[in-house]
């Protein structure tokens, strides 16, 4: 007796596991599909990038070899002395930045990326936010905070070049390094939109990079370790419309560096450094299925236009044929 009636919960407990495996098989065959897709679409771009740049040597080639060697080379002379002037303009600004500059942005690396791609695109991120401190010419002193041996982002760090660049590096956490007191949290889950920029202020971005973007992740380290002031960017209120508030890590640099040099112009400075994806614009895929739609929807319209005239036809043959069945003769014109 015991026996059957243990074998219809044994039955439904393996159909379950049957109907979980299948669920996940069918996960797992969705996200293999986006990554082929992701990475055909990456060697598209890449394909594209070298043409563009095969296409500009060759330009470049032909100007010059349209020169006399004389004016060619003034001109290489001069576009080399103009590239040794902006890298000294550069690093003298990198310098300073790192030297004295304000205000301090961290990125918080404590967050765990768990797979390669995520400390890859963390490593990335960060290069890119260093290198618009760069171009900008901007003050902005860049901090990268819990970089032990034991966050496995280091080696990331380490192969995209970081140990060349002016930047802080600290082994300890964000909330080690400085007092409280100072520290703004940016966070897409804070309540109060960021007003300013200020120089004695510490502004926090955390180092999130997840495909599936988990929520609270930062607000809820900084309610733990006592953090006073939580701010989200002001992209409700002064961003295009549609506007995603998740954003990466060198887009939010970027917002803070404009914020710090152009002033109060949120709207302008919202609209010039949000990448287009993040616009609120139509993407590449909504365009692609708009497109596809408009097709279908034509194609319908096409296909009934068609029955009707073939309809209209059909109706219009008619009466000639009743007319000689029945003797008489068509009119001519």
């Amino acid at each position: 007796a015991e026996e059957s009636l243990g074998q219809p919960g044994a039955a439904t407990c393996s159909d379950g596991a049957a109907a979980m495996s299948k669920a996940e098989a069918r996960r797992i065959r969705k996200e293999q599909r986006k990554e082929e897709r992701r990475e055909f679409m990456k060697n598209q771009r890449r394909e594209k990038k070298r043409a563009k740049q095969q296409r500009k040597q060759e330009a470049r080639q032909e100007f010059l070899e349209a020169m006399a060697p004389d004016e060619r080379a003034a001109f290489l002379e001069k576009k080399k002395a103009e590239v040794v002037a902006r890298k000294a303009e550069e690093q003298a600004s990198l310098q300073h930045a790192f030297d004295s500059g304000r205000p301090r942005v961290v990125i918080n690396c404590s967050f765990s990326n768990t797979s390669c791609k995520e400390h890859t695109s963390l490593a990335k991120q960060a290069q890119m936010a260093y290198t618009a401190v760069r171009d900008l010419r901007s003050p902005v002193q860049l901090h990268l905070t819990s970089v032990h041996a034991e966050n496995t982002s280091l080696r990331a760090l380490e192969a995209i070049g970081m140990r060349g660049w002016l930047i802080h590096v600290h082994e300890k956490s964000v909330w080690e390094l400085f007092d409280v007191s100072q520290l703004v949290i940016l966070s897409p889950d804070a309540e109060e939109d960021l007003e300013d920029v200020q120089e004695d202020l510490v502004y926090v971005i955390g180092g999130i990079v997840d495909r599936s973007v988990s929520k609270l992740q930062s607000l809820e380290q900084a309610q733990q370790n006592g953090a006073l002031c939580l701010r989200r960017l002001p992209i409700r209120r002064h961003g295009p419309r549609g506007a995603h508030p998740v954003l990466n890590i060198d887009t939010v640099v970027r917002i803070l560096a404009e914020r710090l040099r152009r002033g109060d112009d949120w709207p302008g400075i919202l609209a010039d450094c949000l990448p287009y994806r993040h616009s609120g614009q139509p993407t590449a895929r909504m365009l692609r299925k708009q497109r596809a739609r408009a097709r279908l929807e034509q194609g319908v319209q096409d296909g009934g236009a068609e029955e009707s005239e073939d309809e209209s036809s059909e109706s219009a043959s008619e009466p000639e044929e009743d007319c000689i069945e029945g003797g008489g003769v068509p009119s001519t014109v």
